[in-house]
């Protein structure tokens, strides 16, 4: 099973992503329950699209290693794209509650509760924590400017 996975993960970093698919599902056949296997599959999935088959896998990676914060904070951008904000709220916030430092997993709740939820004041509370956690992001100004807008600092 570790081969496959080594493949796998060998064509991936090549951009092979077809071969590491096939690599990866090779690997779940005799080993379905490795986290490495489901999350790397599912974030091939999420990176073509594919987020059906996605959401599967990092559900599947988020039960076998629910103390990795990554599965829940992808599992809310997927939920978040199928506008279904309140599960992206719940998956967002438990990736926050494993990791307090994950400055764009703050941004994304705080797009979903000021966008979304109709929580403003939370969501600014989410955009705030999210740009003192990591000042120099993307989005930074933008950000900044809506702070600004609110007079929250």
């Amino acid at each position: 099973m570790r081969p496959l996975i080594n493949l796998a993960r060998a064509h991936s970093l090549e951009g092979n992503t077809d071969k590491a698919m096939q690599f990866y599902k090779e690997s779940l056949v005799k080993g379905p329950h490795v986290f490495a296997t489901n999350y790397n599959l599912a974030d091939l999935y999420f990176s073509r699209g594919l987020l059906v088959e996605a959401l599967q896998h990092f559900l599947l990676a988020s039960q076998i290693s629910p103390e990795i914060p990554e599965s829940f904070a992808k599992l809310g951008e997927i939920y978040l794209l199928q506008n279904k904000f309140k599960l992206a709220d719940l998956y967002l916030r438990r990736a926050v509650e494993i990791n307090p430092q994950f400055a764009p997993v703050f941004k994304n709740l705080g797009v979903v509760n000021f966008y979304h939820l109709n929580n403003q004041k939370q969501g600014l509370a989410y955009f705030s924590r999210s740009l003192n956690l990591e000042p120099n992001q993307p989005e930074a100004g933008k950000i900044r400017q809506l702070l600004a807008q609110f007079s929250i600092r």
